[in-house]
């Protein structure tokens, strides 16, 4: 029987702490792009800030993909952004529903895709929106 020592353990995934081994786990963030500025923009009118305003986050294979913006022109079923090719996917369906003053609308990104989608959501009004899921 082999019994395991701190120089068998690669040190991009395992941290030594207290004399105990712990598997290391590294929040990536993944900047997505905006589909086309002249239908969806940060709150304020732009496409610069995505670092900020749209965006994943992954730890572990649990994700949030942050949505902080508006419709610039009026949209049904359309692309507003776009996941990076490095980027991991949902695995499952992720949506949000709601409502925007009287309006109902939609957020959403399909199960194994890099589009996120938007729907009911009226123009120039602001959403921010964190779209949860398992992602690989």
């Amino acid at each position: 029987m082999k019994i395991i020592r701190p120089e068998d353990l690669h040190t991009d995934d395992f941290l030594i702490e207290r004399n105990k081994v712990r598997v290391k786990k590294e929040l990536k963030k993944y900047r997505l792009t905006y589909e086309n500025a002249s239908r969806f923009t940060d709150h304020i009118g732009r496409t610069i800030d995505a670092n900020n305003r749209l965006y994943l986050q992954v730890l572990d294979g649990m994700g949030i993909i942050h949505i902080d913006g508006k419709l610039a022109t009026a949209t049904t079923n359309g692309v507003i952004a776009r996941l990076p090719a490095d980027a991991p996917v949902p695995l499952s369906l992720i949506e949000s529903g709601q409502y925007v003053g009287e309006t109902f609308g939609s957020v959403w990104v399909n199960a194994g895709t890099r589009e996120v989608y938007i729907s009911g959501v009226p123009v120039g009004r602001r959403i921010v929106v964190d779209l949860v899921g398992f992602f690989a």
